[in-house]
């Protein structure tokens, strides 16, 4: 607990402690922790005594996005340094930053939630660049909200291979029947290789269903990038409990694949398991 009183003498250190010291690690956690209202002032003044300090922000916003309950204050200033921050990148972060406080903010505080969904869907539906684009895609991502997935969803079909790629990483968190069929969609028939390395990773975020893993077996045969059948093979391997058959998949991808470096990734997954099972004998 801090008391209202040591929350100003803490935020006075802070804006003058280096980003890398452990004195700014240890009072960014203890105010965001913190959670009170005089501890969120004292945060929401750092940032922004500290709008020119790049590294610095960086670790306050890593901080801000950690408050369960975001008071109005913190808010509004993650949302000033949106729009009035000099430094491009620290806009985009704060942007992105601004998605997960929604998703805070939706679990206690409909209406203010609501509100922050509103902000984000007018910078989506106005911005007219592609970094634009896909910083607030990121952050409608980071919220996980429903109204979110149905304004980035058309995004999966764009035409620019980094907005489809942005649009497959968010759906990491929309809880829907259709999250699933939709990443394994982009997957097995998107022409661009991140876009499907993108898809493999957004699958880890939940558990595989069967037809998941059937998908992913096969596209650990048939897809033409090494790199993208590489994380299929990770992923598989994360889940190798549910299915014999996933172990099977690995094991010939071990022999059979056509690349050696996907040939030597499953075989060093493969050698662990062994040497695993032999220390338990």
């Amino acid at each position: 607990y801090l008391k209202p009183e040591s929350c100003s003498v803490l935020a006075s250190i802070l804006a003058n402690a280096k980003p890398q010291s452990k004195a700014f690690q240890v009072l960014t956690e203890a105010l965001a922790t913190a959670g009170t209202d005089t501890s969120q002032q004292a945060l929401a003044r750092v940032v922004r005594a500290r709008q020119e300090d790049w590294q610095g922000e960086v670790g306050l916003l890593a901080a801000v996005a950690q408050v369960k309950r975001p008071s109005v204050e913190l808010v509004a200033t993650v949302r000033e340094l949106c729009t009035r921050a000099r430094n491009p990148d620290l806009r985009s972060m704060a942007t992105m930053v601004l998605g997960g406080i929604q998703q805070h903010l939706g679990l206690y505080d409909t209406r203010r939630g609501n509100e922050l969904l509103d902000y984000l869907l007018s910078r989506l539906a106005a911005a007219n660049d592609s970094r634009e684009q896909k910083t607030i895609i990121a952050a409608l991502g980071n919220s996980g909200a429903d109204r979110a997935f149905k304004a980035f969803e058309p995004f999966l079909s764009a035409s620019d291979s980094a907005l489809r790629e942005e649009a497959v990483s968010s759906l990491r968190f929309v809880k829907r029947a259709t999250t699933e069929p939709l990443i394994l969609r982009m997957l097995t028939s998107d022409r661009d290789a991140r876009v499907r390395a993108e898809a493999v990773f957004t699958l880890g975020f939940a558990d595989l269903s069967e037809r998941a893993v059937i998908t992913l077996e096969g596209a650990l045969k048939r897809d033409t990038d090494p790199a993208v059948r590489i994380s299929i093979l990770n992923l598989l391997w994360e889940a190798r409990s549910y299915d014999a058959s996933i172990f099977r998949a690995i094991k010939d991808a071990a022999k059979e694949d056509k690349s050696e470096d996907v040939r030597r990734a499953a075989q060093r997954l493969t050698k662990s398991e062994a040497s695993s099972f032999a220390t338990h004998i």
